[in-house]
């Protein structure tokens, strides 16, 4: 469960960077920066939010989390993150 919230809230906090990356304008790091905040409530209590392979490693290395998890949640990331900017790109063509 902790593994499928970090790919939920990866993908969707990428989909975003994905979708506004390549926009100018005051709107954008708004965008990203509330993608992320909603990412963090919705899974910050189920997983510790962490949406990111170096803060998985930083938590594993201050034994924090255990191997099987950290490579749970790499897996999830790096998925969530590709996905995101596939489907990004198909919508977008950027």
């Amino acid at each position: 469960m902790k593994a499928f919230t970090e790919f939920i809230g990866t993908f969707i906090f990428f989909f975003v960077i994905s979708l506004v990356g390549n926009q100018e304008g005051p709107i954008v790091p708004l965008a990203i920066g509330g993608a992320l905040m909603a990412m963090v409530y919705m899974g910050g209590h189920r997983s510790g939010a962490q949406y990111n392979p170096a803060v998985s490693l930083g938590l594993f290395l201050q034994r924090k989390l255990d191997g099987k998890q950290l490579a749970m949640n790499v897996i999830a990331q790096i998925l969530g993150g590709l996905l995101a900017f596939y489907l990004g790109f198909y919508m977008t063509g950027h």
